[in-house]
């Protein structure tokens, strides 16, 4: 382990102590001939494990229903990414100062793929207040933007292990395939929808990356970073749009308390969708444990809330 490996299981080690303990450092057992991967996020560990199949080992980092903006790294993390052969991050701040320090090491022998970092600029939104000066990272929310970070995911596992190269594209193009089913599903549904209900209001900026892309005008009750809690002022506002809006329903989210939504929804006259919505992690159970699970539940629970 390189000095650089070294620091970072410190640095964590640090951080780690005192929280809940998810895994012990020894607890991952790699499976030799398998290319070590380890993703942050649900999302990325799901198209990580589509896209390696039978060739790679994923572990996450972060699990289901968890809200990566107040992820706290936990006993084990750093010993799992000096493990890793591959590690898959999304960036522009998601995971906060980890993938800074990631970033800055990515001349390291190991494979980092930073997602944000390698989309086109051009296609990333600026987020709707303050975010530390960069970009909304919710960028699965479009699902022409997954499938480039699709191809993002093979070109690394490919440079990690070229014997398997043919396999990760091929395996990337036939998912690239049901995505873009999934994307004319999804444009086939907003169309019951009329366009003056095209108005989502969700428990934090999550969802600006899905209304570009399907004609959707969303609100957050918080910013697009979930630890900060929105204000009495902001909500009243919120609130009274809602109403002129003449909007019945609103969501909460499965990664953010939803006492805020709830309060929101109590002033404005609106209900709060039975169906919470899967935005900064996929589902425990069932097919909201997949991207293109949960994107269908989203899409169905959005479309009964508003047509």
């Amino acid at each position: 382990m390189n000095r650089y490996w070294k620091w970072l299981v410190a640095v964590i080690a640090v951080l780690a102590s005192g929280c809940d303990e998810r895994k012990s450092a020894d607890s991952v057992t790699w499976q030799e001939g398998k290319l070590r991967v380890v993703a942050t996020t649900t999302m990325l560990a799901d198209l990580c494990r589509v896209v390696g199949g039978d060739a790679v080992q994923v572990v996450g980092l972060m699990g289901p229903e968890q809200d990566p903006h107040s992820y706290v790294s936990r006993v084990g993390d750093a010993k799992l990414l000096a493990d890793a052969q591959v590690i898959v991050a999304n960036g522009l701040r998601l995971e906060g100062k980890l993938v800074e320090r990631l970033s800055e090491k990515k001349q390291s022998s190991k494979q980092i793929l930073i997602v944000g970092d390698q989309l086109p600029s051009d296609l990333l939104l600026a987020p709707q207040e303050e975010f530390e000066g960069t970009k909304d990272p919710h960028v699965w929310g479009d699902v022409a933007l997954w499938k480039q970070a699709t191809d993002l995911v093979a070109a690394a596992f490919s440079q990690a292990m070229p014997e398997q190269k043919s396999v990760f594209i091929e395996r990337a193009k036939q998912y690239n395939g049901e995505l873009s089913t999934l994307d004319a599903w999804i444009r086939t549904e907003v169309a019951q929808v009329p366009e003056a209900k095209r108005v989502l209001v969700t428990g934090h900026d999550a969802f600006f990356y899905f209304g570009k892309a399907y004609g959707f005008q969303v609100r957050g009750v918080r910013g697009v970073s979930s630890a900060v809690e929105s204000d009495l002022r902001q909500n009243q506002e919120l609130a009274t749009f809602i109403r002129e809006r003449g909007i019945r329903t609103i969501f909460a989210e499965s990664t953010v308390n939803g006492k805020e939504v709830n309060a929101v929804a109590e002033r404005s006259g609106a209900v709060v969708s039975a169906e919470n919505l899967y935005s900064d992690a996929l589902g425990k159970d069932g097919d909201v444990a997949t991207y293109l699970g949960m994107m269908r539940h989203n899409v169905k629970a959005i479309v009964e809330g508003l047509k």
